[in-house]
């Protein structure tokens, strides 16, 4: 009887270091995957820093080239109105030297 207690003991040790060995072997993957989740969630806000900062770039970029295009659009319709005033001072004077030489 004494015989089987202590092989029930021993036993009930192994399993208690087993159980132990395996709550360690939980707690130190938990633990890893919080640091790696951690990492993870710094190396994306990091990443989100910088392409909000590009972003940010390349709105203001495109705002300026937006008034560039506007500033270009009414040198242009300012052109086009001096060109056909020229044109039209020309058809003038044609008509005014017409007539004169007549």
């Amino acid at each position: 009887s004494s015989g089987i207690n202590a092989e029930y003991g021993e036993k009930a040790n192994h399993e208690t270091d087993a159980d132990h060995k395996i709550k360690q072997m939980k707690q130190k993957a938990n633990d890893e995957a919080v640091q790696c989740l951690v990492e993870h969630t710094q190396k994306i806000s990091a990443e989100n820093k910088l392409l909000r900062k590009e972003l940010l770039t390349l709105i203001r970029r495109s705002q300026a080239l937006t008034e560039h295009k506007l500033e270009l659009q009414n040198q242009r319709k300012g052109l086009v109105r001096e060109h056909q005033i020229t044109k039209d001072l020309r058809k003038l004077r044609k008509v005014h030297v017409d007539e004169i030489q007549k």
